[in-house]
């Protein structure tokens, strides 16, 4: 009788132990994992700042009122920013550093026509 009991209790483990072991040796899709530099990671964050800053650069009493006169709503241009892509963000904070200081209303003028064409390009 006992050696009956013993044959059950192999049994019942062994069944399930073997039903674990076909799960575990099912081919699973494989993980992907790549290493991302520091430089990937500093421009991603450079990409944000400079997103703030043509952003900031809207919002700017100046600009909004040279968007409203060419025609672009100042909220839609905003909402557009976010579409743009990261070498047409970074263009445009290119062109806000290179503005001349004291100069602002001229150079307004050329970033504003600037954005206006991207703008439109992204409709």
């Amino acid at each position: 009788m006992a050696m009956t009991n013993l044959r059950a209790l192999r049994t019942s483990i062994a069944a399930p132990l073997a039903a674990a072991m076909l799960v575990a040796s099912l081919p699973l899709g494989a993980a992907r994992a790549e290493l991302v530099t520091t430089d990937e990671v500093i421009g991603r964050a450079d990409i944000a700042a400079e997103r703030a800053r043509v952003a900031a650069f809207l919002a700017r009493d100046d600009v909004r009122d040279q968007l409203i006169v060419m025609g672009v709503s100042p909220d839609e241009a905003e909402g557009r920013i976010g579409a743009m892509s990261d070498a047409e963000v970074l263009e445009i904070a290119q062109k806000i550093d290179n503005l001349p200081a004291g100069q602002a209303s001229s150079g307004t003028l050329v970033i504003v026509l600037l954005l206006v064409i991207i703008l439109v390009l992204l409709l």
